[in-house]
């Protein structure tokens, strides 16, 4: 696999399209609004929104200062298959992505597979999906990551940030009550929503049983400090009142 992850077709999307290839090289470059703040995988590679893999000389230079928000992973199972294979296939295809695509999150924590979790969910359809032929990779997407996992566990330790995408809102306020700045409304606006190929309950009931303790385990870890964070830092709804004070009403978690 390329050490420098391609720049991808659904990325190319200048004139008001939203994602982050969109965000950080047409409408806010990074050399003129980011410059020296985003840590980048290789001198090809100029977007930072972007899913990336953690090299160990790379998570050595930036460890302290990496930000992260973290989902459940039968959550972005389900929004990645429709994203990447669900204009494509039905519900009945997603217990096959959901095995070549199993500890995702572990296995760019850990970084020793490299690029080869992004092949595995974002060239299933051509590549591993059950029409799409037999890459000599897609065997080596169905390696389980139990091998990755202490490493991932570990290098949480190494994030000034944790959020969780299902407090999008509270991970927002908590990142201004921990660094400050001001919290501004756009933040807090889901600029890219994703597609809905497939009834997504459909799927959820697709996915019963096949569980990824990998991922789980890392968003469980990741969940732990969020929470303690929360805590820590006194946010709840009343403090995320003052601290976002045009955003809409924060709900109780």
């Amino acid at each position: 696999m390329n050490d420098t992850p391609e720049i991808l077709a659904e990325d190319d999307c200048p004139g008001g399209q939203q994602g982050p290839f969109e965000f950080f090289v047409y409408k806010y470059p990074t050399n003129t609004w980011f410059k020296d703040v985003f840590w980048y995988l290789g001198e090809g590679d100029i977007d930072p929104g972007n899913h990336r893999w953690i090299s160990n000389s790379d998570f050595h230079s930036w460890r302290g200062s990496f930000v992260g928000i973290f989902r459940e992973p039968k959550s972005w199972m389900v929004s990645s298959f429709n994203h990447f294979a669900g204009d494509v296939f039905n519900g009945s295809e997603i217990t096959r992505f959901a095995n070549h695509t199993k500890g995702t999150v572990t296995k760019l924590l850990s970084g020793r597979t490299t690029d080869l979790p992004m092949f595995c969910n974002f060239r299933y359809k051509p590549n591993c999906s059950s029409t799409g032929g037999n890459h000599p990779d897609c065997e080596r997407c169905l390696e389980p990551a139990a091998a990755d996992l202490p490493k991932a566990l570990a290098r949480l330790r190494g994030f000034a940030f944790i959020g969780l995408l299902e407090q999008f809102d509270f991970s927002t306020c908590l990142f201004h009550a921990m660094f400050g700045g001001t919290c501004h409304p756009v933040e807090l606006v889901n600029m890219r929503p994703g597609v809905e190929n497939n009834n997504v309950d459909d799927l959820y009931k697709m996915l019963e049983g096949a569980d990824d303790p990998y991922d789980q385990a890392v968003y469980d870890a990741a969940s732990n400090v969020f929470w303690k964070n929360m805590h820590k830092f006194n946010v709840n709804s009343a403090t995320c009142a003052k601290i976002c004070p045009g955003a809409a009403a924060f709900t109780t978690p």
